[in-house]
């Protein structure tokens, strides 16, 4: 009987193994099943893909390129109440900071401030503008003593301290050995001077003077190439200064001019022979009138 048992036991054992190893193949081959591995294993790749593939990097602006030549637009003489605010809405216009070389002019403190504000430098013109005294043969007394009133006329009064200067006339319009006496005047005061490559002729007595056409070709005309070229102006009483700036601007720029401020620094270009440009005005050649300046 045990035998017997044993044998029954040991049939049903093997009848339910076979049972389930015939199940286990059924399913594994069913579409249900299939179906159900394939998304697993697509899970699987999409994680892995996700994982190993870097994030893409963000495409930034391209900086805009660095101007290789640089046009220092000056303006000397003032500020004025009505020549100033106009230049300087049209600086603001084209984002151009410039060099405003002062002299002590009264009521308009509001324009010395905004060019302050608005980032344009300020330069020491002189506190008197008077030829014969600043260059009097006086071993240079009178224009120290003359630079010390303007430099303190612009910290008192706006706390602007400036340590760049423009001789009245041009430095070319004076004898060498005066110069160099009141340049080191100005060297022992931390100043450097600058003069200019090319001028507007706006202080000239012609017509052409007061044509923005002929004001603005004598600048862009007479440019040559320079990589660092300064610009005269004037903003005192000349409204074609007014109307040339915004052609002076446009034609620097086609020439690949970008803009900048004199300072300190730029001492390598101060000593630089300043260009008193002709021009062919009206069909005749008008030499730039230095004496106006």
């Amino acid at each position: 009987m045990k035998k017997i048992a044993t044998l029954i036991i040991l049939s049903i054992l093997i009848i339910l193994s076979t049972a389930f190893i015939v199940g286990a193949d059924f399913w594994e081959s069913s579409p249900e099943y299939l179906e159900l591995e394939t998304e697993d294993h697509s899970i699987v790749e999409e994680y892995d893909a996700a994982a190993i593939e870097p994030e893409p990097t963000p495409e930034l602006p391209t900086p805009a390129p660095t101007p290789s030549k640089i046009a220092y637009l000056t303006f000397d003489d003032g500020p004025s109440a009505t020549i100033t605010p106009q230049i300087l809405d049209i600086l603001k216009e084209h984002n151009i900071r410039a060099t405003f070389f002062v002299l002590p002019r009264s009521g308009v403190d509001h324009i010395f401030e905004r060019i302050i504000a608005e980032g344009h430098a300020l330069g020491n013109h002189s506190f008197t503008h008077n030829f014969s005294r600043l260059y009097a043969n006086d071993g240079g007394a009178f224009f120290r003593d003359d630079t010390i009133r303007m430099h303190e006329f612009l910290y008192d009064n706006f706390g602007y301290r400036t340590n760049i200067y423009r001789f009245p006339g041009g430095s070319m319009s004076w004898s060498r050995a005066a110069i160099d006496i009141r340049r080191n005047i100005l060297e022992e005061l931390g100043y450097v001077d600058f003069d200019w490559h090319v001028s507007s002729a706006d202080t000239c007595s012609s017509p052409a003077g007061r044509d923005p056409r002929a004001l603005s070709g004598n600048i862009v005309n007479n440019a040559n190439g320079r990589e660092r070229l300064i610009v005269l102006m004037h903003d005192v009483s000349n409204e074609a200064v007014v109307a040339a700036l915004p052609m002076i601007i446009e034609g620097l720029k086609e020439q690949g001019y970008g803009f900048g401020v004199l300072r300190n620094e730029n001492a390598h270009l101060a000593h630089q022979k300043a260009i008193a440009e002709t021009a062919a005005l009206m069909g005749w050649v008008v030499m730039v009138n230095l004496w106006g300046i």
